[in-house]
């Protein structure tokens, strides 16, 4: 562990960082250290006093006070406005968990003027809102959602928060006599405020990875700590010009991580606790930074990296020619992100072939007609059986048209499919196959386009993947411009990529791609509306295969019990 806090020191230095406290769990355990202060004060932990709102909230569905599902203006409708929006009658307390209370604007941040002057906040949230969005759809960052949650659960408990929570939560967790900052009506300020030490951040981290179990008491309902860390809705904010690591969803006042079975709790001025389920990991920041202290939240999940990857390609053009060898040879080198250290290196060539189906496969889950799917396919090579059987892992296949130059191997193909599949599979002429398709995949390169922009079929979804250098073509330069246009990386299907010829021809801009399909993935953009054609620019990433080449190792490390042993 060592080696992750001194990789987070190390770049919290280089941007100037302002950390005060830092610690390392593995397995329960305190491996590694950083006090800037010899005595380890309690501080604001600012945001992440809401999960803690979440917990209160997981105990009182236990105890029968509420449930999650119940709408709150019985207890609020005397702070409604004169004309309230219905949307208000609709508001449920998941939907504050979640904060998605149908409001229009981030209301009550610690720098807003009205913070301080306001006396009355409830009132102020009702009365200064439109809620124009229907509860439970739209992500609004609020202060409010836990405030107006707090406030909700002391009318229901009798007591206030702090108080209810001091028996129920902060003692069997190790927190005694905690400090919560009041408003100005008495009610805990819920969003923030709450004062606690890094040892007591950290043993809040350690109850969400337990599942709401700490010293063998389950001390929040298991199953409702297991909803509120799983995403319920999208958190990607259009307003933030660089989607960050706080856009891979939210659940009940918790953001997902990046990386997989990872929570990141995040608070103001550089507080952050990072629960990473899979590795029984539990690491905690706490800091006074007044700058871009979203740095700290970036530099301590960069630092908790497992591995690093390298993908080295080569094009050998004249290999099939004259050694029956693949025309691109590769390696890829996994090594250990703390030390450098190479724990395998693979031939790339077969991860690279099914990692171009694989991701195919995921661009038509999010991307296709939720229909029953007539599949045409250009070509009949190796690739092209890939993407079929990459595609019957997630499309309801009707029918496949497989279309080429040569009819007698595309039949050969064919033969071999229908002996593992029972819907029809036949040879068709190019524009019988783009015509009669609702998914059409293009894997063979080509100096010219052979699909044209009349043959196809509004909302059909096309998988560009021929074109993957300067000057290769597989859809008419219209037909690019007339879809919604989806690349793998933007910058290099400007370059390489099937939008390069529409570009050159003034068709379209840069700003006319609609997305990356990471951002479709992971809900920082939403998927093209229904009935447009919708055209998946796949050029290929060395990041994918990088990654395809971890989950082998992974596999490879279990199946055979590798032992691994650094230098002596």
């Amino acid at each position: 562990m060592q080696e992750i806090l001194d990789i987070f020191l190390e770049k919290s230095k280089q941007h100037h960082s302002n950390i005060i406290y830092a610690q390392i769990y593995k397995n329960d355990l305190l491996k590694e250290e950083f006090r800037l202060f010899p005595v380890k004060t309690r501080l604001n932990i600012w945001s992440i006093s809401k999960p803690f709102v979440a917990m209160a909230a997981g105990i009182a569905e236990r105890e029968g006070l509420i449930t999650l599902d119940e709408y709150i203006y019985p207890w609020f409708e005397k702070y409604f406005p004169s004309n309230p929006s219905e949307n208000l009658y609709k508001i449920k307390i998941r939907d504050l968990l979640t904060m998605s209370s149908g409001q229009k604007d981030p209301l009550f941040f610690c720098d807003g003027p009205e913070r301080y002057r306001e006396k009355d906040w409830v009132r102020y949230f009702f009365q200064n809102d439109s809620f124009p969005y229907t509860p439970g759809t739209h992500f609004v960052y609020s202060n409010f959602c836990s405030y107006i949650l707090s406030v909700l659960l002391e009318e229901k408990s009798g007591t206030g928060l702090l108080n209810y929570l001091r028996y129920r939560l902060f003692e069997p967790i190790g927190i005694p006599n905690p400090d919560w900052t009041l408003c100005p009506q008495g009610h805990c300020m819920a969003a923030n405020g709450l004062y606690l030490t890094i040892d007591e951040l950290a043993r809040f981290g350690h109850l969400l990875l337990h599942e709401g179990s700490l010293n063998g008491k389950q001390i929040v309902p298991k199953k409702f700590v297991i909803d509120a860390c799983q995403k319920h809705i999208d958190s990607y904010n259009p307003l933030t010009e660089h989607p960050d690591y706080q856009s891979y969803g939210y659940g009940y006042f918790i953001y997902m991580g990046p990386m997989e079975d990872t929570l990141i709790l995040s608070g103001n001025y550089g507080q952050y606790c990072v629960v990473d389920k899979k590795r029984q990991m539990v690491s905690c920041v706490m800091s006074l930074d007044g700058n871009d202290h979203k740095k700290i939240r970036d530099d301590l999940v960069d630092s908790l990296a497992e591995y690093y990857g390298v993908k080295i390609n080569g094009g050998f053009f004249k290999n099939r020619t004259n050694y029956h060898l693949p025309n691109i040879l590769g390696i890829i080198y996994i090594c250990d992100a703390r030390n450098g250290y190479a724990l395998a290196i693979m031939d790339s060539t077969v991860i690279s072939r099914y990692r171009t189906g694989a991701a195919t496969a995921v661009a038509a889950k999010y991307l296709a007609p939720k229909t029953q799917i007539h599949l045409g396919v250009f070509g009949y090579g190796t690739q092209a059986e890939i993407q079929i059987r990459s595609l019957a892992y997630v499309c309801d296949l009707q029918e496949i048209r497989i279309s080429g130059r040569n009819p007698d191997k595309a039949r050969l193909l064919i033969e071999k499919l229908q002996t593992e599949y029972p819907f029809p599979i036949y040879w068709d002429t190019p524009e019988n196959t783009a015509r009669n398709s609702n998914i059409l995949v293009t894997p063979p390169p080509s100096r010219h386009y052979y699909i044209d922009k009349n043959w196809i079929v509004p909302g059909t979804f096309i998988a560009a993947i021929g074109a993957d250098s300067p000057g290769k073509q597989e859809l008419s330069p219209e037909l690019v411009a007339s879809s919604v246009i989806v690349a793998d990386i933007k910058k290099q299907v400007c370059q390489v990529g099937e939008s390069q010829h529409a570009l050159r021809e003034s068709l379209i801009s840069p700003d006319d791609i609609y997305a990356e399909l990471g951002e479709i993935v992971s809900g920082r953009k939403k998927r093209p509306e229904p009935g447009k054609t919708i055209l998946y620019d796949s050029t290929g990433t060395a990041l994918q295969d990088i990654g395809v080449g971890i989950h082998l190792y992974h596999l490879l490390k279990q199946k055979h019990s590798i032992k691994f042993k650094l230098f002596n």
